[in-house]
């Protein structure tokens, strides 16, 4: 259960297996107000013929906890990015490649960079609006990277815009 009004109830739906026809059946509901749980443990059972009961022997009051709780209570967020430069995402000359760069078009956005600044517009307004940029995979002076900042500076990788 999530914390709410303490007017709320909580409804349950019963299912009975048949195994005839191997699927379950609908044989009822019950609805029972939060004030209740705790202090009586048998509840009967609606739209059932005869007489049903159902016990709830423990319950637990959970909170829902959503982004928007995090940031309110003081919470901060650090974006940090890393981006595949390996082969197998194919050369940056390919059409098919995801880091392809239409140099006859300066709008164009391959899908690395339209995935990117999607992400960032949601959630660079929630940190001190920079970013930590990685990449790995990439060929630097004959030697493969597997991780290394792309602001040249891997002890301060921090960019503050895209």
């Amino acid at each position: 259960m999530s914390v709410g009004s303490e007017n709320e109830s909580v409804k349950f739906d019963f299912y009975k297996y048949d195994s005839l026809d191997l699927i379950y059946k609908y044989s009822g509901s019950g609805q029972v107000s939060k004030t209740l749980i705790g202090t009586q443990t048998s509840f009967p059972i609606q739209n059932h013929i005869g007489s049903r009961h159902f016990e709830i022997s423990h319950a637990k009051v959970q909170n829902k906890t959503t982004f928007l709780d995090f940031i309110f209570s003081g919470f901060s967020i650090d974006l940090s990015i890393g981006i595949d430069f390996s082969q197998h995402n194919r050369p940056q000359t390919d059409p098919n490649s995801f880091h392809y760069l239409n140099n006859e078009s300066t709008t164009t956005q391959n899908e690395y960079m339209f995935c990117l600044s999607e992400l960032c517009s949601l959630l660079l307004p929630y940190t001190q609006h920079q970013v930590c940029l990685y990449g790995f995979g990439a060929t630097i002076d004959s030697d493969v990277e597997n991780c290394f900042a792309l602001n040249g500076n891997i002890f301060d990788p921090k960019i503050y815009s895209l």
